[in-house]
């Protein structure tokens, strides 16, 4: 089901009710994000900041480790225009946890959770008070430039404890687009074409990729792009697992993640690189910040490469290439 944006005045998020522990469910809270304008960039964090209002006549106490959380959504390039909602994203930690009692402390049928015996350590927000909250954004290395949609709520941590007058539960919850773009300097030049002009090849010996991208038209293509390798179990062969963005330039190798490859082809010239997938370093496809690993570390199995290609300022779904084979670890 499709998801409205709704941007309210002042950056005022909506309130949310949710149960609570010992307290009302319908609490005057609100929350207002100080900084929407994040400046937000591919593969980088960012800090949001927000202020919580109690506007009540009663005070809120949480347990101590409630805070801010977010979530992310934007393009790849394979993705085309569509909702943000249907593309991928990122989030915060897991909120919460499991109670486990106190240890030297003989359990009480009276006092279940020890609310009595050992209360939980906890923040106040009293009555027509607020509390300064931030967090830090991760924007996925795989995000595309243009927008992400980003949701900022409040969660009052959930230990399972259920004490009295200590409130769980979220409020916030309100999608924001917001300008997203690569970190790299370099000259910004509009796409002579679309990449579908572009004819491409992958061929694997070993573990040697040799790519081959070739312009049949009687015009210069010329872009500036992040080009990209994917890794695909054969057997989930429509899931993409692991990740590598990857310079064309010569000698081929890892294109880092604040930087983006210009890519000038000649009318009918041939671009041929061949790169070794042991010298790049892999990234889970939906990773966050950007940890990374060796080939050799990565899951043995039959995989197929495919590559994929940024065309900034351009329609990257547009860009096709042809499949490769590659045994990991299986000779």
């Amino acid at each position: 089901m499709a998801i409205r944006l709704v941007r309210p005045a002042v950056g005022v998020l909506a309130l949310v009710s949710l149960g609570a522990g010992g307290c009302t469910s319908n609490p005057p809270l609100k929350l207002q994000v100080t900084n929407w304008d994040l400046g937000l960039t591919v593969g980088g964090s960012h800090r949001v900041e927000a202020i919580l209002s109690n506007h009540g006549k009663t005070d809120y106490r949480f347990e101590k480790g409630s805070g801010l959380y977010y979530s992310i959504g934007c393009h790849r390039s394979i993705d085309p225009p569509k909702p943000l909602e249907s593309a991928i994203g990122a989030v915060s930690g897991v909120v919460g946890g499991v109670f486990g009692g106190v240890a030297d402390m003989r359990p009480d049928p009276t006092d279940p959770f020890y609310c009595r015996a050992a209360p939980p350590a906890v923040i106040t927000l009293p009555a027509g008070g607020s509390l300064p909250f931030s967090t830090f954004v991760d924007v996925p290395s795989r995000c595309v430039e243009g927008s992400a949609e980003v949701e900022v709520y409040f969660s009052a941590l959930d230990s399972g404890r259920k004490c009295p007058g200590i409130w769980q539960g979220e409020v916030g919850h309100v999608k924001h687009r917001v300008p997203l773009r690569h970190l790299g300097e370099e000259e910004r030049i509009a796409p002579t074409a679309s990449p579908a002009a572009l004819k491409c090849s992958l061929a694997m010996d070993g573990p040697n990729l040799t790519v081959k991208l070739k312009n049949p038209s009687a015009k210069p293509w010329r872009a500036r792009t992040v080009p990209a390798l994917e890794l695909l179990l054969r057997e989930e062969i429509n899931i993409t697992l692991y990740w590598s963005p990857l310079s064309l330039a010569e000698p081929p190798g890892p294109l880092p993640i604040d930087r983006t490859d210009l890519l000038d082809l000649p009318a009918h010239g041939e671009l041929v690189r061949t790169v070794s997938l042991v010298d790049l370093p892999w990234s889970e496809d939906y990773s966050g910040k950007w940890p990374t690993q060796r080939l050799e570390k990565l899951p043995q199995g039959s995989y197929q490469v495919r590559m994929r290609l940024e065309v900034l300022g351009g329609k990257s779904w547009e860009f096709h290439c042809g499949v490769a084979s590659y045994e990991l670890g299986n000779s």
